[in-house]
C-alpha cells in the first residue's frame, strides 16, 4: 500500500479506513477489486488494526471493493454514522486462510 502520491493511502499500526462526504467513495486498492488485502501486522503491506468507515462529519457511503483475508485472527470493523448516517460497504469476499478468525462490527453506523 503506497504512502505518497496521487490516489494513495497508508495504514498505521492503529488501523485506517475511509469516509465519504458529498457522495459515494469507492475504493479499489491496486486498481483491481480481485486483489486480496491481507489483514495482518506489517504496516505498509497489510491492513493493520481496526478497519474504519465514516467519521463524525461523514454523510455518504464508503465502499471497499477488494477481497480481504482475515489471516487467522479476530478482526474489528468500526463504522461511525456521522452527521447524516454515513455507512460502509465491503463488496469483496471476506475469507480466512489459516486457523480460526472472527469479525466484529463496532460503532453506530451500518455495514453492508
Amino acid at each position: 500500500m503506497a504512502s505518497s502520491g496521487a490516489s494513495s493511502f497508508q495504514w498505521t499500526a492503529n488501523g485506517g479506513g475511509f469516509s465519504a462526504n458529498g457522495g459515494k467513495l469507492t475504493v479499489t486498492v491496486n486498481n483491481n477489486a480481485a486483489s486480496e488485502l491481507v489483514w495482518g501486522s506489517t504496516v505498509g503491506t497489510n491492513l493493520v488494526g481496526t478497519l474504519q468507515f465514516g467519521n463524525a462529519t461523514a454523510n455518504a457511503e464508503a465502499e471497499l471493493q477488494n477481497k480481504i483475508d482475515l489471516s487467522g485472527v479476530d478482526r474489528t470493523i468500526n463504522v461511525t454514522a456521522g452527521s447524516a448516517g454515513a455507512f460502509g460497504t465491503i463488496s469483496g469476499i471476506i475469507r480466512n486462510t489459516s486457523g480460526t478468525a472472527g469479525l466484529a462490527k463496532t460503532g453506530t453506523g451500518r455495514l453492508f
